[in-house]
C-alpha cells in the first residue's frame, strides 16, 4: 500500500521507495525503510499529506507520499 492511501492516526512502517529522487530527499530527513510513519492529516483538496516520525513533523506532497510503500 502507498503512504497516500492511509488512513489518518494509524501507525505504518516504511517499506521501501519507489521514486529514486524523492527516496533521497526523504532519507535525507530520517524517512528511511523500517521507519513507523503515521498521517496525522491530509489537506482539503489532498495535496498535502501531515506526517509524523520519530517524534518529528513533516508536511510533504502528495507525489512524495505516493512514493512511499508501507506495510
Amino acid at each position: 500500500m502507498r503512504l497516500n492511501k492511509a488512513k489518518i492516526g494509524v501507525n505504518y512502517q516504511v517499506t521501501e521507495f519507489q521514486d529514486c529522487f524523492i527516496a533521497c530527499k526523504l532519507m535525507s530527513m530520517g524517512i528511511l525503510p523500517g521507519t513507523i510513519v503515521k498521517v496525522l492529516r491530509k489537506s482539503v483538496l489532498g495535496s498535502t499529506f501531515y506526517i509524523e516520525y520519530n517524534q518529528q513533523f513533516i508536511a510533504i506532497r502528495a507525489n512524495e507520499a505516493q512514493a512511499i510503500s508501507i506495510n
